[in-house]
């Protein structure tokens, strides 16, 4: 097979996939083996351990980083933890753009030499349809229809986020719009899925909708250089994905000047 034969085959699935589905996220991964796991499922195999963890992270968050935490009003607790999913924190959000580009760039980001990387797709309304106990019957109304979900259409259960560490509730893996609350959120045109409390990677939650609603798209090593050069005629960049002027100083030293320092 050529290396553009490729390509463009994959390309071919991600046209027939957002054919069959009215709303298609993707997401890259650096290293194929990776798992659907979100950053705090990393930490520990241990729901117990899971729990705790995630009620320290999120107090010292509000206690060291309350300053930025000031603008929210409304659902303070979910739109903090968007925030500090896209600095970095550990969080069970895994983040998602409808952006095919954008997830590339993700999953060559720092791909290592003769190592594929892959790109998740996902029908997230299919995904929400499917979730286990997303919605108590007596208690939830109005969600015979489950769509995607927001803030304001969460599950009564968890409309508070620390209700995950703070109370023993059961609810699958679900995928959520955030409010754009931030400019990363809107340069990526983010998503989020939120981890459930089952222990497992979404992957292996999913298995009986595996190749379905939920499909690995794998990246071989040889074509990485033609996806980079189909990511740069399409302008994207980290300046582009990230903003900020420490991103727009990295973006022209490295890839629209390319300098390199030889007078160290």
């Amino acid at each position: 097979l050529g290396v553009s034969f490729i390509l463009s085959d994959i390309l071919k699935s991600i046209y027939d996939f957002q054919r069959k589905y009215e709303v298609v996220w993707f997401r890259g991964h650096s290293k194929s083996e990776y798992k659907l796991n979100s950053g705090l499922y990393r930490i520990s195999t241990s729901v117990e351990d899971i729990n705790l963890f995630e009620n320290n992270i999120y107090n010292s968050f509000i206690n060291y980083g309350y300053q930025y935490c000031n603008d929210f009003y409304d659902n303070k607790e979910w739109n903090i933890v968007f925030l500090m999913q896209h600095y970095g924190m550990y969080t069970r959000l895994l983040d998602w753009t409808d952006s095919f580009i954008t997830a590339l760039y993700f999953a060559l980001k720092d791909v290592k030499e003769n190592e594929n990387a892959c790109v998740w797709m996902l029908a997230p309304i299919e995904m929400n349809k499917r979730c286990s106990a997303i919605y108590e019957l007596g208690i939830d109304k109005g969600y015979d229809d489950i769509r995607l979900i927001t803030i304001d259409t969460l599950p009564s259960r968890i409309n508070n986020y620390k209700n995950f560490f703070e109370k023993k509730i059961n609810i699958g893996s679900f995928a959520i719009v955030p409010r754009r609350s931030n400019e990363r959120l809107k340069l990526q045109n983010g998503f989020f899925t939120i981890q459930g409390t089952k222990g497992v990677p979404l992957e292996e939650e999913y298995k009986a909708y595996m190749d379905d609603i939920l499909i690995k798209i794998e990246i071989p090593y040889d074509i990485v250089e033609e996806c980079r050069n189909f990511l740069s005629i399409n302008g994207i960049n980290s300046y582009y994905l990230y903003g900020g002027i420490e991103e727009l100083c990295n973006y022209i030293k490295n890839d629209l000047l390319q300098i390199k320092l030889n007078n160290m």
